[in-house]
């Protein structure tokens, strides 16, 4: 498709010099003056289509660049995202049991340093049983019959435990941490970092995809940054849409 439209673009481009060339061949000034004429010309569809093209690949850079997928961050890695940071963390997530469960003190110490930095978390919402089962039926946590099964109650309460550890951080920077309870079944967690920066080289973000019974070690994931930002801007739009309308506690 997008290159069909560059191919369009060209073929409009030489169409119109090349009428402009056959329309003015016929004066008395370009008769006099061809060799000029066609230097000239010339020059002027170079560089016309020169500038058509870098502005068209600079619009679909990300198209050019792709995306490379790669296995789960490690704790590590993601502790360094957070040092590594300057203004925003946003972290979406089930039950937070990876990005964030453990990396309670790696916040605190970051927050810690600028008050003005802020961290938005979302969470399932434990309350809602009819959510948690279809998320733990995809994640294969829980069977059909949720409610005689003690993986559903595990579920819920490592949900809740997580909530608690955060609220807290919560009461230590009221300020700057913002905490919101999803309903509905996510496709994927993600982890972003300074994605509202005025240097869009410093946005980045980490997708988790979430496959059916598919364990969170083997998860695919890839990483956004300002090279696919078309794709990164629709992810970031979606994300601020989705903790707008959370639950806030």
């Amino acid at each position: 498709m997008m290159k069909t439209i560059r191919d369009i673009i060209i073929g409009l481009a030489t169409t119109i010099i090349a009428s402009l060339f056959v329309y003015v061949y016929n004066s008395k000034f370009i008769n006099e003056h061809l060799t000029t004429f066609v230097i000239i010309t010339l020059s002027i569809a170079i560089i016309f289509l020169t500038i058509l093209l870098l502005y068209y690949n600079y619009r679909n850079k990300e198209i050019i660049v792709g995306v490379n997928f790669h296995s789960i961050l490690s704790a590590e890695k993601v502790s360094k995202l957070i040092k590594n940071a300057t203004e925003e963390i946003w972290t979406f997530q089930i039950s937070g049991g990876h990005h964030t469960r453990n990396l309670t003190n790696d916040y605190k110490t970051w927050l810690a340093i600028d008050r003005k930095r802020k961290l938005k978390v979302l969470f399932l919402n434990p309350d809602n049983n009819e959510i948690v089962r279809a998320v733990g039926l995809l994640l294969g946590r829980v069977s059909v019959d949720y409610i005689s099964d003690n993986n559903h109650s595990a579920f819920v309460e490592e949900i809740k435990q997580t909530l608690t550890t955060y609220t807290k951080l919560k009461n230590l920077f009221p300020d700057q941490v913002q905490i919101g309870l999803y309903d509905c079944c996510p496709p994927c967690s993600i982890f972003g970092c300074d994605l509202g920066s005025i240097d869009k080289d410093r946005r980045i973000m980490v997708v988790e995809n979430y496959i059916y019974d598919l364990p969170w070690s083997k998860r695919p994931c890839y990483t956004l940054r300002h090279a696919q930002h078309k794709l990164l801007d629709t992810y970031i739009k979606s994300l601020e849409n989705f903790f707008e309308s959370s639950k806030k506690i």
